[in-house]
């Protein structure tokens, strides 16, 4: 072969090697995730026939709902002035159905109301049973006291009167009751009398009651801390449906009308009604992403960052958790100032406002609650140290969401939170006169999902195949194309040694 066909060929299979190298990386890092990334947008919208759409219309698996009791064991000191000590029991296991009514389609937005429904797990409880005792703060009690020295003081002197009426003849601020009880089937205050005052006292209950008190037909007052929650829903939502941005799938744009809510500073952006339900979160997710979830429980928002790696069930994800800075005090987190009402009396900072880890929960329910996260996790160390028997842990009492990126697919995730109130002295009100000031936790949720087998099947079918299959293909372009080149300079090389030879 002469040395001018010899260069020729060399040239064109390095050039052909070359041109297929360069072909294959701008396809695998350019082409390639163009064509996964429209792939995945529309297969995510929420469009009505589609399988998106139908599992979020009706979450195609239980949610967890786990309860955490604190019980009391040393009720008769804390009304002495010691410090209460506690016994965590539970988990108290529901299964909780939610789907979607009365759908509303706007193209760019959908509208619903979403009925939820709460089941107890006997099974997944036992040993446990709901109609275990427990003995936890008679948190009606205990707001009844509060409520009405906030919102009718003039009437705190006759409590002492009308307590032992409402409340069958309490010996302290502890109540023996089994979680059906106070959860769902209620704990009632006796309102049937002819007495004037204690009429008085009902009618203004049922006033100025919150969501868990309710009258009933025949004059009492039920309490019960979830029934308002079940079998119901709790309001109307209206969402992006990511038909036109599927990267805003799942986020609201209103609840029951409004984009803001009136519970927070008037004109303040805690208002803000923005996030997803997080049930559903937006694809194309990052290290640097921050996923927004709006809760009702709170009435706000809640951000989550980028923690880890993870890998569930052969499938490659990021955790996000709670930000650090999502309950700080305001002289940690300015930003955190408009959620600061002053609305809560107990152990405050010197602006008024509750310590870290702490939300002030009076204008979201109606009821003097504070919200932290389990046993006082990422809380102020007063609160911690005002009561016994509690043993933070992030890995059991963090919130979290473990999601694929590419297509924001929840693989796992916990939400979890803690409801507490005040026990503190209040003057005139003779079964408060012993107690220390403390922050009391009452129960503790887990509200958790884990995706099935069946559905990790079909999120490795439908996506992660593919991508894979994509990715393996690029690379095998590249090699041949890296190939090719090789080879036609090992053969140019041959050649010349050939030619020189001979």
């Amino acid at each position: 072969m002469s040395s001018i066909k010899l260069n020729i060929c060399f040239g064109f299979f390095l050039g052909l090697g070359i041109v297929v190298a360069i072909l294959a990386l701008v396809s695998k890092f350019i082409v390639f995730p163009k064509i996964i990334n429209n792939e995945i947008a529309e297969e995510i919208q929420l469009i009505n026939g589609s399988e998106a759409y139908d599992r979020w219309v009706k979450i195609p698996f239980p949610i967890i709902y786990k309860a955490y009791f604190f019980n009391v064991t040393n009720p008769e000191a804390v009304s002495q002035g010691e410090k209460p000590i506690l016994q965590e029991v539970g988990p108290y296991i529901y299964q909780q159905h939610r789907a979607k009514l009365n759908i509303t389609d706007r193209l760019e937005t959908l509208g619903y109301n979403e009925h939820q429904l709460f089941e107890f797990d006997a099974k997944a409880s036992y040993p446990l049973t709901d109609s275990d005792p427990i003995r936890i703060v008679n948190l009606p009690l205990m707001g009844l006291i509060d409520t009405t020295e906030r919102e009718t003081p003039a009437l705190v002197r006759f409590l002492d009167l009308i307590i032992p009426q409402l409340f069958d003849n309490p010996k302290n601020l502890f109540l023996t009751t089994t979680p059906k009880d106070f959860l769902f089937d209620g704990i009632f205050l006796n309102c049937q009398s002819n007495n004037v005052l204690l009429r008085i006292f009902c009618k203004s209950i049922e006033k100025l009651a919150p969501r868990t008190m309710v009258r009933q037909e025949d004059g009492n007052i039920k309490f019960s801390f979830l029934s308002y929650k079940n079998n119901t829903d709790e309001g109307r939502f209206v969402v992006n449906s990511g038909r036109i941005e599927p990267e805003r799938v799942g986020q609201l744009s209103s609840w029951n009308g409004y984009n803001l809510t009136n519970i927070w500073l008037t004109n303040s952006s805690c208002n803000r009604i923005f996030g997803t339900d997080a049930t559903i979160y937006p694809p194309f997710d990052s290290t640097d992403s921050i996923l927004d979830t709006f809760s009702i429980d709170l009435c706000r928002t809640v951000s989550l960052e980028y923690s880890e790696p993870i890998v569930y069930s052969g499938i490659d994800g990021l955790r996000f958790v709670a930000k650090k800075s999502t309950f700080l005090s305001p002289g940690q987190e300015p930003l955190n100032q408009c959620y600061c009402l002053h609305k809560t009396k107990g152990i405050l900072g010197q602006d008024g406002c509750l310590l870290d880890g702490a939300l002030e929960l009076f204008s979201c329910h109606g009821a003097p609650i504070v919200f932290t996260h389990p046993h006082f996790y990422l809380t102020h160390q007063t609160y911690q140290n005002g009561v016994i028997g509690l043993k933070p842990n992030s890995i059991k009492h963090q919130n979290f969401v473990d999601l694929q990126p590419n297509t924001g697919a929840p693989l796992r995730g916990s939400k979890r939170g803690q409801f507490n109130i005040f026990l503190r002295s209040v003057d005139g009100v003779s079964l408060t006169s012993g107690l220390r000031t403390t922050l009391m936790p009452i129960l503790w949720f887990d509200e958790g999902v884990v995706l099935s087998d069946k559905y990790v099947d079909i999120l490795k079918v439908d996506f992660l195949d593919k991508m894979r299959f994509i990715e393996i293909g690029g690379w095998a372009i590249f090699a041949c194309g890296t190939a090719t080149c090789i080879l036609s300079f090992v053969v140019f090389i041959s050649c010349r040694c050939a030619k020189k030879n001979s």
